[in-house]
């Protein structure tokens, strides 16, 4: 018996004025699966994930969501499913403290109108455990942090909802050799957790390093997907550029 994927998308199509960015582009992502979508830097991959997290609409095409069509009216709508997008600048307040930035928007409260502060730096400390992040403090400013850990602070935002999907943009586009390490960890604890993940770069090299499968996005596109254990990095590099 099979089951139905995590995410459909199915022709999606989307244009900037006269621009053809995204062309039919179908996509099949199952639960727990770690998708690498590759591509050049025109190839539209942050634009089909900025479709799928709810930030902008498709003009033309389909998506299925645990077996059910939806159409997100924003990136609340999508979180509110289990959907968050940890970018490439991490949307981070630079001024704020890290658990601040954990609870942005969201900050527990007493009574409905204040903010419990006491919750809120005991809630985000679970959360860095949970990532194995002890040696950053919650009343810590983003500010004074590496980009390594910031993108570990980003992660665990994202992981605080009900996480069902995750898309890392070009996430190691700043990291150290050490960061990078870090991330790869975090992606593995969330696939033993059965989040699914798609992973957004450019580089080959890493996808093979953690996907299940990859997709190759060229010119707005889908120029051909296969399983990791299929095939080979100078394959997915001659799809990406064709």
């Amino acid at each position: 018996m099979t089951t139905s994927p995590l995410l459909l998308l199915s022709e999606i199509t989307k244009r900037i004025g006269s621009v053809l960015i995204l062309d039919r582009v179908d996509l099949r992502l199952e639960k727990g699966e770690v998708l690498a979508l590759v591509g050049n830097d025109s190839a539209g991959k942050t634009s089909l994930m900025k479709i799928v997290c709810g930030i902008h609409p498709p003009d033309e095409g389909e998506i299925c969501f645990e077996g059910a069509p939806v159409r997100f009216a924003s990136a609340q709508a999508a979180r509110d499913r289990g959907i968050e997008m940890v970018f490439q600048d991490y949307a981070l307040y630079g001024d704020l403290d890290v658990a601040h930035n954990l609870f942005l928007g969201r900050w527990p409260r007493r009574w409905g109108l204040f903010i419990d502060r006491a919750r809120m730096y005991q809630e985000a400390r679970v959360l860095l455990d949970r990532l194995g992040l002890t040696g950053i403090a919650a009343d810590q400013t983003i500010a004074s942090l590496s980009g390594g850990v910031r993108q570990s602070i980003a992660i665990a935002r994202a992981t605080s909802f009900d996480l069902k999907l995750v898309v890392f943009d070009e996430p190691m586009a700043h990291l150290s050799v050490h960061a990078i390490d870090r991330f790869f960890t975090t992606m593995q604890k969330l696939k033993a957790g059965h989040v699914s993940q798609i992973f957004v770069t450019r580089h080959v090299a890493d996808a093979f390093r953690i996907a299940d499968r990859i997709v190759v996005l060229r010119h707005g596109r889908v120029a051909g997907e296969c399983p990791v254990s299929k095939t080979t990095e100078a394959e997915i590099v001659d799809m990406t550029i064709g």
